[in-house]
């Protein structure tokens, strides 16, 4: 996660993890690559700008982020309540759906949706809900030591009119040198607003850029941006995505995509919902079984597995769909604030998926830092307290962020034929 400011309550303990090498695509990625638009086949509608000058924000990385950002927009009114009554059984493990049995799927909402703030068809591994049929094992997650909960900032551009901007290569990676320069030829041209930086930082900081076409998203990392205006730095390429598509493809530990999962701005805010699966990385030393160390809808695990890897069972693997079981009655967890609530229905009805080594003693969820501010600057400015929470139970989030974390189980039956764990979802897939 790289060194952050404390004063902030932000993680001070520094990530620099080199990605599984060997992946790094042809450099023919650029300005005018044309993708089929997915079974959706709609137009991509460009947000509305509403720009206001604000003050600038920082990131998890505790430096500034000179931008203009805008004012957040009215949280969503699709809440989901709070807390709901389960309504399946949890069923042991071994009952996985057969291969290849068809699933019943609630009808999605009327209406449509944004791509760029709800992306992917509704079937993706990130839109698709638990199902009835999930089976469930107890993860076992071991509990955090440093903090209960981080964030890993993904940073998101979703603005196809910006104007273009070179995307160079750098070599510096996670190797502590500065990514601020082009140390290699130009990979792409991307629309970037002109006031957005990041900082060289040693943090992951994973880049999902939506192309001028309005739906391939560019993908790279680590990212850097140190010029307003200027030209902005990946060491690799990752595959690229499609707004309309299953978006599984991307990079970092797990092979997947940087957008999918991402916890995003307007979400974990009053009157918000988290109508998706997240992603969370895990203390893989601790957590994560070394043979074969990853599973569906993993590609690969870290280039340091199997011999960073400790855990104990071999369901909790990168790419393990986690999730709060169906006969959990979340009341009875005893959740002391608003968005352990939130977040807690989200698990229940969505789940996350393991997609990083945290590399040392902490729980993360993936976040968004984008020319729009940053998810976890909005959270503190909602609630009135930080989004990362410090280990034990000294604060009422920590203590939901730990209480959540004893209750997640791994299903067990998550697969390309059964997503979710098959039967019928939690809820309505997402609209179209």
């Amino acid at each position: 996660m790289g060194n952050k400011a404390i004063g902030n309550g932000i993680d001070p303990w520094p990530r620099c993890r080199r990605f599984r090498a060997g992946r790094r695509l042809v450099l023919a990625l650029a300005m005018g690559m044309s993708v089929a638009i997915a079974a959706c086949g709609q137009a991509a509608t460009v947000p509305p700008r509403t720009s206001t000058p604000q003050a600038s924000g920082s990131g998890d990385d505790g430096m500034r982020h000179n931008i203009t950002r805008p004012t957040p927009g009215e949280p969503s009114t699709a809440t989901p309540g709070g807390v709901v009554t389960p309504h399946a059984t949890q069923r042991a493990a071994g009952t996985a759906t057969p291969a290849g049995a068809s699933a019943p799927q609630r009808p999605a909402p009327a209406g449509t949706r944004s791509k760029f703030v709800w992306p992917f068809a509704s079937t993706s591994i990130w839109n698709m809900p638990i199902g009835s049929r999930a089976a469930y094992l107890p993860a076992h997650l071991a509990v955090p030591t440093i903090k209960s909960l981080t964030a890993d900032q993904n940073i998101i551009v979703m603005d196809p009119s910006a104007q273009l901007v070179m995307l160079a290569h750098n070599s510096a990676g996670w190797s502590g040198g500065n990514r601020c320069t082009a140390s290699g030829p130009a990979l792409a041209s991307v629309p970037i607003p002109a006031g957005f930086t990041v900082p060289s930082d040693g943090h992951n900081d994973p880049l999902a850029v939506v192309m001028p076409d309005g739906q391939t998203v560019l993908q790279g990392q680590p990212c850097a941006r140190c010029v307003p205006g200027g030209p902005a730095t990946v060491m690799d390429l990752s595959a690229s995505a499609n707004l309309y598509g299953n978006g599984m493809a991307g990079g970092g530990g797990a092979g997947l995509s940087t957008l999918g999962g991402t916890l995003r701005m307007n979400e974990l805010v009053p009157g918000g919902a988290i109508r998706h699966a997240l992603k969370v990385d895990v203390d893989a030393a601790r957590d994560l079984f070394p043979v074969p160390g990853f599973r569906w809808p993993a590609v690969h695990a870290d280039s340091c597995a199997p011999g960073c890897y400790g855990g104990t069972l071999p369901a909790m693997a990168m790419g393990a769909l986690l999730a709060l079981p169906a006969n959990l009655n979340l009341t009875s967890l005893g959740l002391q604030t608003t968005p352990g609530r939130m977040l807690a229905w989200t698990l229940q009805n969505y789940g996350a998926y393991i997609t990083n080594d945290t590399t040392r003693s902490v729980f993360s969820i993936t976040t968004e830092d984008g020319p729009s501010g940053t998810m976890i600057g909005q959270f503190q400015q909602a609630w009135g307290f930080p989004f990362e929470a410090p280990a034990g139970n000294a604060t009422p989030w920590s203590h939901d962020i730990n209480v959540i974390l004893a209750n997640l189980a791994v299903v067990v039956n998550n697969g390309p034929a059964s997503i979710g764990g098959g039967g019928t979802p939690r809820q309505p897939l997402a609209p179209r």
